[in-house]
């Protein structure tokens, strides 16, 4: 793209700003049809016609960041870009007075509050499942794999707790460049780190949103199947941000710790007990794997792709103190994560495991980690690829 064309420094100044470097897919996509629109022989974006429906919600988010974006930061931009209905094709005009007009409302906090509401709601479902049918049932969804695994894992006389992770710790990692420790995850240590930035506007801001709790979908998707599955069972469980357990919570529950370590650092009580254990690069920005010891086939890193591939590690162990079970679902990214929610609440995995390790029809699964890769394809993966497992030792 020649770096004179005034259209494609404003597209560069756009997923530069700050509005789209925090949205991977939404920068990715604008950056594709962008791309194929300057190209010296312009031709249509293409995207394939079964994910139709992604790509339009897609495209709505961008229309929504370009919205904020020349509301923002590029309220001096004489020229804004729009995207045009069903083509997806980057349209350049020249500004006119609405376009000065900041959104109604803010665009970030949106996800936030329906990840909230979902909370609040499958908090609700699983209540009143619980209350209005006194004898377990079971999921049209969940086969006998399923089925005997969860109580395999949970049917122990104790309550189970859900650790969904922490968006705002890393916004507070990425702007110090270094790692939260577990030993510092709390509210009177958070803020002594949050003291050490510098810029005051940033130190601000994250001091406010640390009295929010923000979560995932991803999380959030997790924590229904979890609900839905331990009423199936008869079980109890509850859903809690990752700041608000403590160390009662690892004594006396089962514990489900969801999303990668960064934004839950209680995953450092169990990753000395795993052969894949978590890295960020603060470099590079890139989240990985490390394989600790790889066998013939396997690599020795494993490192996300964004907007290409993603992975994920599912662990089953034992809870702090060899007390109750613990459940690691990680992913590299925010849909690798929901992967790891795919494999361990699916039939067809769950099977597949079992015939990896051998195991007879009724025999108990033995503590296990497995790493999954999948494509991904905009904001939506690939079914989920099992390219490695471990059988954890008993302690």
């Amino acid at each position: 793209m020649p770096e004179a064309d005034p259209q494609w420094e404003l597209v560069r100044r756009v997923l530069d700003s700050a509005t789209f470097q925090r949205a991977r897919q939404a920068r990715a996509f604008l950056l594709h049809v962008c791309e194929r629109t300057l190209a010296p022989q312009p031709s249509a974006p293409e995207f394939d016609g079964q994910t139709s429906g992604i790509v339009r919600a897609q495209a709505s988010q961008v229309r929504k960041k370009l919205q904020q974006y020349f509301a923002t930061e590029g309220a001096g931009e004489p020229v804004v870009i729009d995207l045009s209905l069903g083509s997806y094709v980057p349209v350049f005009r020249g500004r006119e007075p609405r376009d000065a007009e900041p959104p109604a409302r803010p665009a970030a906090p949106l996800p936030w509050i329906a990840v909230g509401m979902c909370a609040l709601l499958l908090a609700a479902t699983a209540w009143l499942v619980l209350k209005r049918r006194p004898e377990p049932y079971v999921l049209a969804s969940a086969g006998p794999q399923v089925t005997r695994l969860w109580q395999q894992l949970f049917d122990n006389d104790r309550p189970t707790t859900v650790l969904l992770s922490d968006a705002n710790i890393t916004q507070l990692q990425d702007l110090l460049h270094e790692p939260i420790p577990v030993a510092d995850y709390d509210r009177e240590r958070l803020n002594a780190h949050v003291e050490r930035i510098a810029d005051p506007d940033a130190r601000h801001m994250v001091s406010r949103s640390l009295d929010r709790q923000y979560t995932t979908m991803a999380d959030v998707t997790m924590a229904g199947r979890v609900l839905l599955l331990h009423a199936a069972q008869g079980l109890t469980a509850d859903v809690i941000l990752a700041r608000d357990a403590n160390a009662a919570v690892f004594r006396d529950h089962n514990v489900i710790l969801v999303g990668p370590r960064r934004a839950n650092p209680w995953i450092d009580l169990f990753e000395p007990r795993l052969n894949f254990k978590s890295r960020f690069d603060e470099n590079t920005r890139v989240s990985s794997f490390v394989n600790t010891a790889p066998l013939p086939g396997e690599r020795d890193l494993y490192s996300v792709q964004w907007t290409v591939r993603g992975f994920c590690r599912v662990a089953y162990l034992p809870g702090r103190e060899g007390q109750g079970t613990a459940l690691l679902v990680s992913g590299t990214d925010m849909t690798s994560t929901e992967m790891g929610a795919d494999f361990i609440t699916s039939e067809h995995w769950i099977r597949d495991l079992r015939e990896r390790l051998g195991l007879p029809d009724a025999a108990p699964l033995p503590f296990f980690e497995v790493l999954l890769e999948s494509k991904v394809v905009l904001h939506r993966t690939s079914s989920p690829a099992l390219i490695a497992h471990r059988v954890i030792p008993r302690p």
